[in-house]
């Protein structure tokens, strides 16, 4: 049988008894720093925009184009977000342009190889 008075200690805390003020909750883990990053991402959201700005696409128009989930384009282009492999080939490949220009803004920014993408009509 349980008494009234244990039930209000848990974890070797008297539960009845208020927080002290000093007592910091344990701080979480931060996310990597975007200060981590390489230079050359760094400059992803510039060449992402000037590359979209040469196709003349919506950034809502290259998101369907590319096959990425609504709004990747926008967190993309301001930085609060990184592309994975995947979504770099993706919208690469919808701009025609070189992932190695993308990524590193080095070389040829048109990709000769790159297939035509066809616009969805609106």
């Amino acid at each position: 049988m349980s008494s009234p008075h244990l039930s209000l200690i848990q974890g070797g805390r008297n539960l009845a008894e208020p927080m002290p003020f000093a007592q910091k909750r344990p701080a979480k883990k931060k996310p990597q720093s975007k200060r981590d990053v390489s230079p050359e991402i760094k400059g992803l959201p510039s060449r992402l925009k000037q590359a979209r700005a040469r196709a003349d696409f919506g950034s809502a128009e290259l998101d369907a184009l590319a096959d990425v989930a609504q709004g990747t384009t926008s967190r993309l282009e301001s930085g609060k977000r990184l592309a994975d492999i995947e979504t770099m080939f993706q919208l690469c490949r919808a701009l025609q342009v070189s992932v190695h220009w993308m990524a590193t803004g080095e070389g040829q920014m048109h990709a000769e190889y790159a297939p035509r993408l066809k616009r969805i009509p609106a």
